[in-house]
Parts: structure tokens; sequence; C-alpha cells
């Protein structure tokens, strides 16, 4: 199966660098919007069949699932730039998670 791999997202949010990780106490009020493009990306990337999106939480894959098909209650709930942030940051602390402890295993 191919597909995204953790590679790929480690790659997606490094053109961003730290600005994720820092955007709740840097970004001024209402600035979440920054991070749209990085977002569909990442809704995208998580939607699609791989062997690593299989070992990713459901909770990620699936809202991407219903986000690209367009699902009232999470497209209202992910339209909101600050919860769309919130999924960023979320997901790549997962991504730096696991692959701490994959090199621990």
């Amino acid at each position: 199966m191919s597909g995204p791999t953790q590679k790929d997202y480690e790659r997606l949010f490094a053109l961003y660098g730290d600005a994720v990780d820092t955007a709740y106490r840097d970004m001024p009020e209402g600035e979440a919007g920054h991070f749209d493009l990085l977002f569909e990306q990442l809704m995208t990337l998580l939607a699609k069949g791989s062997a690593f999106n299989a070992t990713i939480h459901r909770d990620f894959t699936s809202a991407a699932e219903l986000y690209k098909i367009g699902d009232p209650l999470i497209l209202k709930r992910l339209t909101d730039p600050d919860n769309r942030l919130f999924v960023l940051s979320d997901f790549k602390d997962y991504l730096f998670l696991t692959r701490k402890l994959s090199r621990a295993g």
C-alpha cells in the first residue's frame, strides 16, 4: 500500500518551522488562518490510505475523512481557525511522540 508516510508528514510540517509550535503564544488573535493551507494538506494526507495512516490514532484519520466528504458537524467544528490550529499542533505532537517511541523501541 502506498500513500503518506511519517516522513511525508514531517516534511509538510518542516515547511512551517516552529510556527505551529508557538502559534498559540505568538500569533495575534484572529491570525490562525495563516495555517489554512497546512491544515488542508494535512486533511488530504490523513484521508488517504497508507500503511502509516493505518497506525495513526483513528480520531485524526476519521475526522479527516469526514472533513473531506463535507460532513456538516466536522465542517462546522473545523472551519474555526483556532480549532484547526489545535488539530495541527496536536498532530505535530503526535508525530514527535511516535518518532521518539519508534527510536526507543
